[in-house]
């Protein structure tokens, strides 16, 4: 039963004529994920109401509302740096080494702001490399005990060319579209996720590259210092593609996992190869 906003309810007996009956309510206590749609699956929230009249049929109206859930973000974990670091040996000839150290500022965006990343690059061989830099979205939908992934390119960057036997320092800002879904981790059907690939372009080698997450958090989250990680974003530590590490807070989850509210955390889906570009291009990977 309706109740009005002193927490009376209403009269059940409704004479004739047009009415109105404000109320609210309040959402469950869980940590819930937020409103998300797409082609493969979706996260819709929806107010029923339903009339009830003797010796009729009841009637019944239903409304979508959006919900994007408010966390009190860890600034010491989300808001630290990550770094990482990668090396390659060029055994064919003409032989040589190739060594990146790159620096992405923190972990945590909000939709709209850009990632700084920042790649040291020593070439001590006779090849002219240049480094890329990818972010990616991967989407991952599970049902019915199968799993499906869509992961694409949604900004890619290229840096100059670095002259054999050089060393150069390469800045880039990968800007997070505001129109992007925020990540989802705590969901049991489906996983929203972003990462950064930085890599450098070897004429004929595999191409050595680093794998950064990146989280991004709904714009009402509230910076707080003394929250418990347990109870919010934890971090994500040693993703695949070299040695990455966050500094200074030691990880707070498994190597390979996100502790998120409620949530108690999957391995990382697998990272995209490269391919597609842009955000509203058809997935450049989907795989079982």
């Amino acid at each position: 039963m309706l109740k009005d906003p002193s927490g009376q309810p209403y009269s059940s007996v409704v004479a004739r004529g047009h009415h109105v009956y404000p109320f609210t309510f309040q959402l469950p206590p869980e940590h819930l994920p937020p409103t998300f749609k797409s082609q493969i699956g979706n996260i819709v929230y929806t107010l029923e109401t339903k009339l009830s009249r003797s010796m009729r049929v009841s009637s019944k109206a239903k409304a979508e509302f959006h919900y994007a859930p408010s966390y009190v973000v860890s600034m010491p974990e989300l808001m630290a740096p990550q770094y990482g670091s990668k090396e390659k040996k060029i055994k064919l000839y003409p032989s040589g080494t190739i060594s990146m150290d790159i620096k992405i500022e923190k972990m945590g965006y909000y939709p709209g702001e850009g990632v700084n990343v920042s790649a040291e690059v020593q070439n001590n061989s006779p090849r002219r490399i240049k480094p890329k830099f990818r972010l990616y979205e991967n989407h991952t939908f599970i049902a019915k005990g199968t799993r499906k992934l869509v992961n694409c390119v949604i900004f890619k960057e290229k840096g100059e060319i670095i002259e054999p036997n050089s060393k150069s320092t390469v800045t880039k800002v990968l800007p997070i579209p505001p129109s992007h879904p925020i990540s989802i981790l705590n969901c049991r059907i489906l996983k929203v996720e972003y990462s950064i690939r930085v890599f450098l372009d070897v004429p004929n080698a595999s191409n050595p590259e680093i794998d950064f997450p990146v989280l991004v958090l709904p714009l009402q989250s509230v910076p707080g210092a003394t929250s418990d990680p347990k109870s919010d974003f934890g971090i994500w530590n040693q993703p695949p593609g070299g040695n990455v590490n966050s500094s200074p807070m030691p990880p707070s989850a498994p190597p390979g996992q996100l502790g998120v509210p409620g949530y108690s955390g999957l391995p990382l889906s697998p990272f995209p190869a490269p391919g597609c570009s842009g955000p509203s291009a058809p997935p450049c990977y989907v795989g079982p």
